[in-house]
């Protein structure tokens, strides 16, 4: 049962199979109770080639003429017209594996630019506030303790971090965040997701999840010679969908 003001979630609407599973058990629920007299799913079979399409797209990453183009529009359009403040988070997220949430709940104080790591153990959570009938963004401990972890930064995430820092100065922000909002407060993901849509638009890139970043991250890491193990370390867990990746991307 829902309480005022408790935290709460749905789970994801399943595809394909998973989908035509549950809503057949339901109607054999209804079937039982005699609110139905047939269960209509029984003869539903999936486009699998349909689904296999979908997935295909879903596991789609970042090309190295993609990135090369936003990097250099994402500098222009900073320098030139101070548009797309935050657009470096973009690649913060390619070159280190960090979910968007944890980015976004990132602070300077878990960055050691000496030593070059960075330290997780926070993330961006959203949910409905029943009393007041809004959503609330706040910051909670990552979602499992493989999320808790200590990742190295490489020269293109040092880059660009050091791009987000002159950003923030410039803009006169004053923030414990490394992607702040205008007020200095914890950015909605909301927000940095409009701000890619936005910035890709303009550039003429087609938009991509952030979580394809992610995927990104996993698939240059392999190419370059690293261990599975660590790989998942880095990314502090390693998603089904993620390692059809890793398998996809090795020979």
């Amino acid at each position: 049962m829902r309480g005022c003001g408790q935290k709460t979630g749905l789970p994801r609407t399943p595809k394909g199979a998973g989908l035509l599973c549950i809503v057949s058990q339901a109607f054999d629920y209804a079937c039982d109770r005699e609110i139905m007299s047939w269960n209509f799913m029984r003869k539903v079979k999936i486009n699998e080639d349909r689904c296999k399409e979908h997935e295909d797209k879903e596991l789609g990453v970042w090309e190295d003429d993609e990135i090369n183009t936003l990097q250099s529009c994402s500098m222009n359009c900073w320098n030139k017209c101070r548009k797309y403040r935050n657009s470096p988070a973009l690649f913060i997220l390619c070159g280190t594996g960090l979910r968007l949430g944890e980015l976004l709940a990132l602070k300077w104080s878990k960055v050691d630019l000496e030593h070059r790591t960075i330290k997780i153990g926070r993330t961006q959570t959203e949910y409905t506030d029943y009393d007041t009938n809004s959503q609330i963004y706040e910051e909670s401990t990552s979602k499992n303790k493989t999320s808790c972890r200590t990742i190295v930064i490489n020269d293109f995430t040092y880059k660009w971090l050091m791009e987000q820092k002159r950003r923030t100065e410039q803009a006169g922000i004053e923030s414990e965040y490394v992607i702040p909002a205008n007020s200095g407060r914890m950015v909605k993901e909301s927000s940095v997701t409009s701000t890619f849509k936005a910035f890709c638009n303009y550039v003429g890139v087609e938009y991509k999840p952030s979580h394809t970043c992610r995927r990104s991250y996993v698939t240059n890491c392999l190419d370059k010679g690293m261990k599975l193990a660590l790989i998942s370390k880095n990314v502090g867990h390693m998603s089904k969908r993620l390692r059809l990746i890793a398998q996809k991307a090795q020979p």
